[in-house]
């Protein structure tokens, strides 16, 4: 029967808050994948005509709010506090209640991304191991750490990062922190974690003068797993020397000696060894992420890859159709007394982004019929969405065709090369072409004409100029 309670489920004993409560079997089972393996022989058992269930590591306050969920279909998260939020998203997960997953991360993402700035340890505890929970995940790498690694590294809750937490945050490429700051905070975790008190002063400092072979031990034995993800060969020899060797006893066999060698001889690529973070540009755009910047100002150095921590470029919006109007006269009026400019292009139903570099000083202004003009700088690129930079396809401009490069029209949007190799036709046709010819490559599969979503172009300004 659909109205009867027939099974019983106990709750909340790892709480201290044991409940019980009664439920029907069909019920859950119909609207509950979860439930449809609880409530079997393997799981459950019975007793007469009532199935038992137990599970202790949900709260009562949170099964009763997913039971309502169950029943009823709608929660309202706006009644809880932030830690009940997320606690209740932890249990849809492990539940696998894929709909309220979704809404819980995207009531955090937009209504309350302030909350996770506050609740910050505690929410990357929860959502690392959970694949289902990635676009919080990436959220929190991409718009706080990113932003600043402190919120992280200083952090009066650092030491209650659980260990594939720190792992995760250590491996990730984008900590604009240095990496010595990286070290001394592993070593206070690591203290706080192997049991060791240290009550005067820094840890850092303080037992680095302890002759004390137990304390050296718990911390290697705490620590051991996640040295590899530490990149010393980016930290300077005077840090090095005050900070790291000292803990010579805890760190990977001859890594002392190896990183003596390598800075005094240079006898190897020091990025090949331990490669640097590369915290990523910052960009106004809808389409690209800070990540696909930070590659199109490597390209512009002339380098295939990024390959320094210091990205000597900055991109500055000076138009998007959305915003500025989709007409070539007011593509010209942003861009036309520009210096050397990127557009980006988002192709209509595709994840697809086109998009090229003019390294011409003076924009897009000349006439159509004026002779083209370009030098062996440009380059046109795609990208296959704005999730990833994989895959990504450079192509630059042909020697003996560098002053085909770019082709003005004062009626008509950017164009490069003659194929054309990228053009776009910034008008209510929203149209664009691509066919490889000026350039080397081709940047689309199948090249022809296009239909595009949105168009943004920014002047590159060169910070080595204004430091000079």
């Amino acid at each position: 029967m659909k109205d009867e309670l027939n099974v019983v489920i106990q709750v909340g004993d790892t709480f201290g808050e044991k409940r019980w409560f009664e439920a029907n079997t069909y019920i859950l089972q119909e609207r509950s994948v979860y439930f449809c393996a609880a409530l079997s022989n393997k799981w459950a058992t019975k007793q007469g005509d009532k199935y038992f269930f137990h599970k202790p590591n949900i709260s009562a306050q949170i099964f009763e709010t997913l039971l309502r969920y169950i029943y009823n279909g709608v929660i309202d998260l706006h009644s809880y506090y932030p830690l009940d939020c997320l606690n209740l998203l932890i249990a849809a997960d492990e539940m696998i209640f894929e709909e309220l997953v979704d809404d819980i991360q995207t009531y955090f993402i937009k209504n309350k991304a302030l909350w996770v700035d506050k609740i910050l340890i505690e929410v990357l505890n929860a959502v690392i191991p959970r694949p289902a929970c990635m676009r919080l995940n990436n959220f929190c790498f991409e718009e706080i750490i990113q932003r600043d690694a402190d919120i992280i590294f200083k952090s009066p809750k650092f030491k209650l990062l659980h260990e594939t937490t720190l792992a995760s945050i250590l491996i990730y490429d984008g900590l604009s922190i240095r990496e010595i700051d990286i070290w001394r905070g592993l070593l206070k975790w690591g203290q706080a974690n192997s049991l060791l008190s240290c009550n005067n002063g820094d840890f850092a400092e303080v037992i680095s003068e302890k002759d004390n072979e137990y304390y050296y031990l718990m911390l290697k034995h705490t620590v051991s797993r996640l040295l590899p993800l530490v990149r010393f060969f980016n930290i300077p020899e005077d840090d090095f020397i005050q900070f790291v060797r000292p803990f010579e006893m805890i760190l990977p066999d001859n890594l002392v000696n190896e990183y003596f060698r390598i800075t005094k001889f240079l006898t190897t690529k020091i990025h090949e060894l331990s490669p640097p973070r590369f915290p990523p540009m910052k960009i106004d755009s809808t389409i690209i992420k800070p990540k696909h910047a930070s590659l199109i100002a490597s390209w512009i150095d002339g380098n295939a890859k990024v390959e320094s921590d210091y990205i000597p470029q900055a991109f500055k919006l000076l138009y998007r159709s959305s915003c500025d109007g989709i007409s070539a006269k007011k593509f010209h009026a942003k861009c036309d007394k520009a210096g050397s400019t990127i557009l980006i292009v988002k192709l209509r139903d595709s994840e697809q982004i086109l998009g090229g570099y003019n390294p011409i000083t003076k924009g897009f202004k000349r006439a159509w019929f004026s002779s083209s003009r370009g030098n062996q700088t440009g380059f046109v690129f795609s990208f296959s969405s704005e999730k990833s930079i994989e895959g990504a396809r450079l192509s630059r401009i042909v020697n003996h065709f560098c002053e085909l490069g770019v082709q003005d029209h004062p009626l008509d949007g950017p164009c490069f090369g003659t194929g054309p190799d990228l053009w776009i036709n910034i008008s209510e046709l929203k149209i664009g072409q691509s066919v490889k010819q000026t350039y080397a490559e081709k940047i689309l599969e199948p090249q022809g004409f296009f239909s595009w979503a949105e168009v943004e172009v920014f002047e590159v300004i060169d910070l080595r100029a204004k430091d000079d």
